[in-house]
């Protein structure tokens, strides 16, 4: 909401208080009494209590897959909404498992695809997966220590979302409202974001690079050729669904793998 929407409701309910006032509470100038405390609890949608806790923890936002469509108001509340879902399940996994560390994520430097192909290899070997087929991503990035939740926002215009939590902990959003073998490639995407140093180059290339990750961390260049074979002249969408239902990975993103390893 702005600040315009938020005091106008307030007003709705009673309370009266400029944007001026609202801006005052927002940078910790002033407090506000017990009855505005409620009422903006309950215009915001959350509890009273949400505003009397101190943020334990720090997210450091890395890479936004998105639509340009959406809109830089909307990407704030992606973010928000999901800082809340993390702050949370973070202090859920400290009270259950309060000696768990997640494991360390070596960052691989990586400039062309051939390294972005290698890195994915590397933290499939670290994470011991071997080149079997990934039965689900989310456990596999919550094994070592990851935090992953899901985005029911905006529809189609949003993919996926990382970061680190205090610098350590591996963070991924991705969007519920796409299809399995999408969410399965986001997931791959923004954990090359994670995996990988590409140092200064420009968001294009970077996106290439994370994208020739993922396909390689759902399926390795030996399983593709184990596959698919060495040399084809053909693809057939028989086999291609196939290959879907038992990797995970779209048809569409199967053909772009083919591409890539010949």
């Amino acid at each position: 909401m702005s600040q315009t929407e938020v005091v106008d409701s307030l007003a709705e309910h009673g309370v009266s208080l400029t944007k001026a006032g609202l801006s005052k509470y927002e940078r910790g100038g002033s407090v506000p009494k017990p009855r505005t405390l409620r009422t903006l609890a309950q215009v915001l949608g959350v509890d009273t209590a949400f505003f009397l806790e101190e943020r334990a923890v720090s997210i450091e936002w890395l890479a936004f897959r998105k639509a340009s469509r959406l809109g830089k108001k909307q990407q704030e509340r992606i973010k928000t909404l999901a800082f809340v879902q993390v702050a949370a399940l973070h202090s859920l996994r400290r009270a259950l498992e309060p000696n768990r560390q997640p494991r360390p994520m070596i960052r691989t430097v990586v400039t062309v695809p051939a390294d972005a192909e290698s890195a994915a290899d590397q933290l499939r070997e670290r994470w011991g997966l071997g080149d079997r087929p990934i039965g689900s991503v989310t456990s596999v990035i919550e094994d070592a220590g990851g935090i992953v939740v899901e985005s029911g926002d905006e529809e189609d215009l949003f993919d996926g979302l990382s970061g680190w939590l205090d610098d350590k902990t591996p963070v991924i959003v991705v969007s519920s409202s796409v299809s399995d073998d999408r969410k399965r490639f986001s997931l791959a995407h923004e954990l090359g974001h994670l995996a990988m140093d590409v140092g200064e180059i420009d968001s294009a290339t970077e996106e290439k690079l994370a994208h020739r990750f993922a396909a390689a961390f759902l399926v390795t260049s030996s399983t593709a050729r184990r596959e698919l074979g060495e040399r084809r002249r053909r693809l057939d969408f028989r086999e291609l669904a196939v290959l879907k239902q038992k990797h995970g990975l779209s048809m569409q993103a199967w053909i772009y793998r083919a591409a890539d390893l010949v």
